[in-house]
This record gives C-alpha cells, sequence and structure tokens, in this order.
C-alpha cells in the first residue's frame, strides 16, 4: 500500500516537471511556423489594408505557416526598428525587405545572416535571377547575403499637359519656376541627397553626359560599318569598354559625394528646391499626381508605373540625362532569423507564376527574367521579336541573357509606348549605362548627410500644416477681436454659468 502511495507521488511529481517542459515544446513548435516579415510601404500583391497582403495568405496555406507582417515607408525606419527590438542575437524579424545600400550598412555592422547553399534552399531564384543583377550584387558585396526582390530606376514621372519632355530629362526640373507648387520630392534622406547632389555637380554630370553620348554614336557607327570580329570593330568595342567602366566610376563618385564642402552646398541647394515644391512624400506622390496635385514627381520607376497606367495617356517617365540612381531591394535575414521558414518564402516569392502576380500589380520590375517572364512582358505590351519598319527597339539582353533560349534579346515597339509602362519598367541598355547604385556612407559622412537632413526638414513644413497653422492663427484673431469688442461694449463680464451658480446658491 505504501509503496503504491509512493509511485503515485512519483508520477505526479514527474507530470508537474514535465508539463513546463511540454509547454515550451509546444510553444517552440508554434513559433517555428510563424514568419515575420518587414516590407517597405504598399510593396506586395494585394496589400489593401488587410494585415497581411493577399499574396501572403497563398503563402501562409500553401505551407501551413502564419505571417507577421510590418510596413515602413523607408530603409532607414526599417533599420531604427531592428535596433530597437534586438533581444540578445535576435533582432524580432525572419525576413527584411531594404535596399542595396542598407543592406551593405547591416553587412558593415554584423546584423545579417549568410545565405547558404543557395542552389538547395533557393533553387527558384538561383535558375531564374537575371546575371546582370547577381552581377550587380557582388560587386556590391550584398550576394552572400541578399536574394534579390525588386529593382529600377529613379527620374521624374511627369503629366506631359503641362511639364515638357526636354524640361524632365534634366534633374533642374524642380528648380524651374514655371513649376513652382507643382513638383513633389521624396521624404527619404538618400534619394533627395542624390537629387541634391545631381544639382550641385550638374555642370560636371553634364560634361560627362555629353562625352557618353558621342562615345555612343560614334561606337554605333563603327558597329554599322563593320563587321562582328572585324579587328577595327573589337578595337573600338574595347576602347568603349574602358570609356563605359571610367564614366560609371564618375558618376558613382559625383553621386555619392560625401565631402564637408559638398554637403553644404546640398543644403542649400535642397533649401531653394524646397521653397519651389508642392512639398515631400513618400507614398502620396501617386495619388497627388493622379489627381492633378501636381504634375511633376520624382519617382521610383514601379511607382511610375503605377501612375502611367491609372493616371492615363498624359503621363510619362524620363531619366534625366545627367545620370540617375539605378537601385535594388532585396530579402535579408537579420541575426537570429528562422532560416528554414525565410528560405522557403525567398523560394516562394521567385517562382515565375508568383513574380508575374506580384509585377503585374504593383508595377515594379522583378529580378527574376527568364523565357515565362520575357513571354508574359512581350503579350503584356504586344511586342515584336523581330525588326518592323517603324517600331523602336529595346536590347534587353543584358538582364534576360542567360536565363532563357535566346542569346540576344530585342523587343520592337510603335514610338508612342516610349516613356510609357515598357521602358519605365524595363530600361534599355542606353540608360541602364547612365545609372549608378548608392553606396553605403560610412559613420562620418552619414552623421554629416543626417545632420544637413536634419536642419532641412526641420525648416520645411508640409503644405497641411501651414493650412493647419493659419487657420488657427485665424480663430485665435478672431477670438481676440469679440474679446476686445465686448471689453468696449461695458465694464467687466461675469464668467459663463456664474450667474446662475449664485442664483441656485439663493
Amino acid at each position: 500500500m505504501k509503496r503504491g502511495f509512493w509511485l503515485l507521488i512519483c508520477f505526479l511529481l514527474m507530470c508537474a516537471y514535465a508539463s513546463p517542459i511540454l509547454g515550451r515544446t509546444e510553444s517552440a513548435v508554434a513559433q517555428s511556423k510563424v514568419l515575420r516579415i518587414a516590407n517597405l510601404g504598399e510593396y506586395m500583391a494585394g496589400d489593401e489594408g488587410k494585415d497581411i497582403p493577399a499574396l501572403l495568405e497563398v503563402f501562409e496555406e500553401e505551407f501551413d505557416v502564419s505571417v507577421e507582417y510590418s510596413r515602413f515607408d523607408t530603409n532607414e525606419r526599417i533599420y531604427n526598428d531592428l535596433k530597437l527590438n534586438k533581444q540578445g542575437d535576435s533582432y524580432g524579424y525572419d525576413l527584411v525587405c531594404v535596399s542595396d545600400y542598407m543592406i551593405q550598412k547591416m553587412i558593415r555592422e554584423g546584423m545579417l545572416e549568410k545565405i547558404e547553399n543557395p542552389g538547395v534552399n533557393i533553387p527558384n531564384y538561383m535558375q531564374n535571377v537575371s546575371p546582370y543583377i547577381q552581377e550587380v550584387f557582388e560587386k556590391a558585396g550584398i550576394s552572400e547575403y541578399a536574394v534579390g526582390y525588386m529593382w529600377g530606376t529613379m527620374g521624374y514621372v511627369y503629366n506631359a499637359d503641362y511639364v515638357a519632355h526636354s524640361d524632365a530629362l534634366s534633374w533642374m526640373a524642380l528648380w524651374n519656376i514655371d513649376y513652382k507648387g507643382k513638383g513633389t520630392l521624396k521624404d527619404s534622406i538618400r534619394d533627395t541627397y542624390f537629387l541634391g547632389l545631381a544639382y550641385v555637380h550638374r555642370n560636371e554630370l553634364n560634361r560627362l553626359a555629353g562625352k557618353y553620348e558621342s562615345e555612343t554614336a560614334c561606337i554605333e557607327a563603327l558597329r554599322e560599318v563593320y563587321s562582328a570580329g572585324s579587328s577595327e570593330l573589337e578595337d573600338a568595342e574595347e576602347d568603349y569598354r574602358e570609356f563605359l567602366n571610367y564614366y560609371a566610376g564618375e558618376l558613382s563618385r559625383l553621386l555619392n559625394d560625401t565631402s564637408a564642402e559638398t554637403v553644404a552646398k546640398v543644403e542649400a541647394a535642397l533649401k531653394s528646391v524646397s521653397r519651389n515644391i508642392f512639398g515631400y512624400e513618400v507614398d502620396t506622390g501617386k495619388d497627388d499626381m493622379t489627381t492633378g496635385k501636381v504634375y511633376l514627381n520624382l519617382a521610383w520607376s514601379g511607382d511610375a508605373v503605377y501612375i502611367i497606367e491609372e493616371g492615363g495617356e498624359q503621363f510619362y517617365y524620363a531619366v534625366p540625362r545627367e545620370g540617375s540612381n539605378i537601385w535594388f531591394d532585396g530579402w535579408i535575414m537579420p541575426k537570429g532569423a528562422n532560416k528554414e521558414l525565410a528560405y522557403k518564402f525567398m523560394e516562394f516569392i521567385s517562382r515565375p507564376d508568383i513574380v508575374k502576380e506580384n509585377m503585374e500589380e504593383i508595377g515594379y520590375t522583378s529580378v527574376i527574367a527568364g523565357d515565362e517572364i520575357k513571354e508574359w512582358m512581350m503579350e503584356k505590351y504586344e511586342l515584336e521579336s523581330s525588326p518592323v519598319e517603324g517600331l523602336l527597339r529595346a536590347d534587353l539582353t543584358y538582364f534576360f541573357k542567360g536565363t532563357g533560349s535566346d542569346e540576344k534579346v530585342y523587343l520592337y515597339y510603335p514610338e508612342e509606348m516610349e516613356g510609357r509602362a515598357l521602358t519605365t519598367q524595363y530600361p534599355d541598355l542606353e540608360i541602364i549605362n547612365r545609372c549608378t547604385i548608392m553606396l553605403d556612407f560610412e559613420d562620418e559622412a552619414l552623421a554629416r548627410v543626417s545632420d544637413m537632413w536634419v536642419r532641412l526638414r526641420a525648416n520645411v513644413l508640409p503644405p497641411w500644416v501651414i493650412i493647419l497653422v493659419v487657420a488657427a492663427a485665424a480663430v485665435a484673431i478672431a477670438a481676440l477681436a469679440i474679446i476686445l469688442i465686448r471689453r468696449k461694449g461695458g465694464g467687466p463680464r461675469a464668467k459663463k454659468g456664474w450667474t446662475a451658480v449664485k442664483t441656485e446658491a439663493k
């Protein structure tokens, strides 16, 4: 009897000891099926104010997982959130989407996990990503840490009813008094600082642009004269490649300049342009353009595609001839990430069927290439793959080569499509050569630029704040006038309610 009693006690103690362990195990299993994602703005198909975009609901159902989704309007706010949420070795997210320069910064600060065995863990991505994108990622030092998502250029989207095409081909357009109060800038430190650099270095950039145009015209003429493989053409091609390397280096130097003297000049330039624009924005520029509030918007190419397709035939996109930014957004895994789920999502988002659905809705261009994407694009824009009289040619070999059946990818389109969605989404090689990426600023340089930005934004109030302040001032003046008029009409007046209180007391 006693033996049975003690056996029962031991069993109960074992259960009491095991239940927290079992609870922790169940909790760990549940947590292993939750993918925590941070992304930029409305940057995924089906993002219509829901907890998660519709595309992620498909992922949840397909892989029997849950997704926790957070939206941020700039790279810097994502970075700050990761820093604030850091607990031990974990940053609170499994996957984060940020831009090239921010990926470089996080690598430099040791915040990221490396991508292991990409051919095994993300085969869809490795088979279909554009070799051009991979090469850029490798040169930028981010290929071991990032899986590409979207890419594009920065330029002006403009309403051709009010803005001349020749004006939109120069960064100086936002300083043009003809467009006072009708242009918008990005409320994003790096993008707007880039514009300021283009203004400050405009003379040197214009000289470079002229040299690029003459060298490109020269090599095109030689290609018409000499047949492929001739020694004359080979020598000319080599000289042209050397020039392009020089040109790319100069663009990067000028458009990533952070010297104290340059930062001061950029601050003055941005203060000047701030007096000529409607305001600063991140996501409202699309509505501002399509509703006619503004005619000229500093835009990422994906937002420009949205405006062009939703706004009407009067909207166009231009990459200024002085040189521009080519940007890349990628998925990264912060330290402590659930790598298994992160790999599944990166593989899912790189599938051609998912890529097409995603691009169709948000307007941005995926880093994924291949025959399936090319055929989708040709069908969408009704393009020709062979020369047709009267059609313009886009050379997209740089993007698609090595991912499909064609060695050369030339697409032919009518002239009226120039500057519209097609050429915005897939820029020609000539435009690509005129672009450079934003580089990570080292701490001292970043501090200079950040201090400048704080001073600039502290002195610039958005229009709605100005209207509110004016309205409040008007109300205050009216109230003061009423008080003065009442005082002129007699002696001090009793406070409201005082008579009633005295009467009750009686």
